[in-house]
């Protein structure tokens, strides 16, 4: 049976608790002033408006529970789970999440500057319009729903954001590093110098983002659409873009050095001043694309590249 909101705070007054089963309970609005706890059952517990700040909290339950407008700042967890919990409002500023479950979970409106999610499941986390700074590590966020939303400052790296929607949003200063990013839905992004680089793209739908100045560098992109996008000074170097879709795209002085185009489609695309040094081009279509001083391969440059010396020279046959 759950405790009473006065006995638990008597209990918190001794000292670290662990292991109480508070399922259930009634703590909207209490004030757990730095509260260290392991093992809390607080599936569907009523927590909103409640303050969490600083809290330090380990393999506890909070399953479908209502934190709702609760003040999380600087909490430290760790394989906790949130899967279904209602965090709308809540404050998760500067937080530390370690292998925490926030399926399904409510956040809109949430405050989310500073916070950390590593080795946490994000699936079906539903996401405020606002959202940065921030860092996230190996998480599994598939489906993931932003649609519209504003990042800033949010670095997220070997993370799985397949097929999520984020269309139409506006990131600044992001990064999606080595993530799997497969028919993802990024059309109509503005994302100025967004980073890419070494992550998965099949499939992608990227039509009319705004990409300038974009780091793809060793991304995959096969199969993957970028019908008028702006691309302009954009760096593909090394990406495998097996056909590519830049139909009508903007790619003036884009790099696209060493890129894998085989196939690709640049009908009606401005490509001005764009280096393909290196670049497999085989059967790219070409229709209508404005090439002027399209810069090709280097010669000397390539002929310096792949050099190898000769066995001869080697010291063992001196």
């Amino acid at each position: 049976m759950s405790l009473s909101a006065e006995q638990l705070l008597a209990l918190i007054e001794l000292g670290p608790i662990r292991d109480l089963d508070l399922s259930g309970g009634q703590y909207s609005g209490l004030k757990f002033d730095g509260l260290r706890a392991d093992g809390l059952n607080l599936r569907g517990a009523d927590l909103s408006a409640c303050d969490l700040s600083d809290a330090v909290l380990v393999d506890c339950q909070f399953q479908g529970a209502r934190l709702s407008g609760a003040a999380l700042s600087r909490a430290h967890f760790e394989r906790c789970d949130f899967s279904g919990a209602d965090l709308s409002a809540a404050s998760l500023d500067d937080g530390w999440w370690l292998q925490c479950n926030l399926s399904q979970v409510q956040a809109s409106q949430a405050l989310m500057h500073g916070v950390t999610w590593q080795h946490c499941d994000l699936r079906g986390l539903r996401l405020p319009e606002q959202i940065g700074p921030a860092l996230w590590m190996d998480c599994e966020a598939a489906g993931l729903q932003a649609v519209a939303a504003q990042w800033f400052q949010v670095q997220v790296r070997r993370t799985s954001l397949a097929h999520a929607h984020l269309a139409q949003g506006r990131f600044e200063q992001c990064a999606f590093e080595h993530c799997d990013l497969e028919r993802a839905d990024l059309s109509q992004i503005v994302a100025p110098f967004l980073s890419l680089a070494y992550s998965t793209l099949d499939g992608a739908c990227l039509d009319g983002a705004r990409l300038e100045g974009a780091i793809f560098n060793y991304a995959r992109l096969p199969q993957a659409s970028a019908r008028g996008a702006r691309l302009a000074q954009a760096r593909l170097g090394h990406t495998h873009a097996q056909g590519l879709c830049l139909s009508g795209a903007c790619l003036e002085y884009a790099d696209v050095s060493y890129a894998r185009l085989q196939g690709a489609d640049l009908s009606s695309a401005q490509a001005k001043g764009m280096r393909v040094h290196g670049a497999d081009l085989h059967q790219v279509c070409w229709d209508g694309c404005d090439k002027q001083d399209l810069q090709g391969d280097d010669i000397p440059r390539l002929q310096a590249e792949r050099w190898r010396a000769d066995a001869r020279w080697t010291l063992s046959a001196l």
